[in-house]
């Protein structure tokens, strides 16, 4: 199960550890089941930042992910996140073109570092078949009121 983190939980201490008390009273089950996503990642935050957000989320979840705007990393180096999940919204990803080719390379940074990459709110199915085809390893649709579903 994916669950949004938004960056900005780690922009004061008072709120990081309100939230990290919230994840320390997940049962160990939960957590296995748990890929805890860090979104709305501003674009000039740091490597050094984002690991130390890494550290504190990863021992309340089985995996890691980072969301992206567009098909650009926010950072350069995944290898501190293990094997993680890059999420793009959908928005982001035409099919077409060049933007193929960026989504392709986004494809290939990933998986060199053990990662996988997630589209996210496709409005159709037909829609991923050619980010599947270009190398996507998964695709969530938006449901009837924009609510996310897998597929």
């Amino acid at each position: 199960m994916l669950v949004d983190v938004r960056f900005e939980v780690f922009a004061g201490r008072h709120r990081t550890e309100r939230y990290l008390a919230h994840c320390r009273r997940l049962e160990p089950g939960a957590r296995q089941a748990l890929t805890l996503v860090l979104t709305d990642i501003p674009p000039g935050a740091t490597g050094t930042r984002l690991l130390d957000c890494a550290v504190r989320l990863r021992p309340f979840c089985a995996g890691l992910g980072f969301q992206t705007e567009s098909l650009a990393l926010p950072f350069a180096d995944l290898s501190f996140a293990g094997s993680p999940i890059v999420v793009v919204p959908a928005r982001a990803c035409d099919p077409h073109g060049r933007m193929l080719s960026k989504l392709q390379r986004l494809v290939t940074v990933v998986h060199t570092h053990r990662g996988r990459l997630l589209v996210r709110g496709l409005a159709t199915r037909a829609a991923a078949q050619p980010l599947l085809a270009a190398g996507v390893d998964m695709v969530s649709l938006a449901g009837p009121h924009g609510q996310r579903t897998a597929a």
